[in-house]
């Protein structure tokens, strides 16, 4: 593991280990923040996941930025 990507994990590790305890997921399901995420192992398509996610309450995600597309992958391993 290089030096950088090891000190981006580690500080990944550190932040997701501060998170707010006070949010309950399910089973199956991981927090992060303020909410929950659930990874599904099932391939589909966006329509197929987009019903998944309705059927089970909740919305696909959305990466908005870089930030976001790091953090969130580190954080729900």
């Amino acid at each position: 593991m290089n030096k950088s990507y090891k000190e981006l994990w580690d500080l990944a590790a550190s932040i997701c280990s501060v998170l707010p305890e006070s949010i309950k997921c399910a089973a199956g399901w991981k927090k992060f923040g303020k909410a929950c995420y659930y990874f599904s192992n099932t391939t589909t398509d966006w329509m197929g996941a987009k019903q998944f996610c309705t059927d089970q309450n909740s919305f696909l995600v959305i990466i908005n930025n870089d930030n976001e597309q790091v953090s969130y992958p580190l954080c729900l391993l």
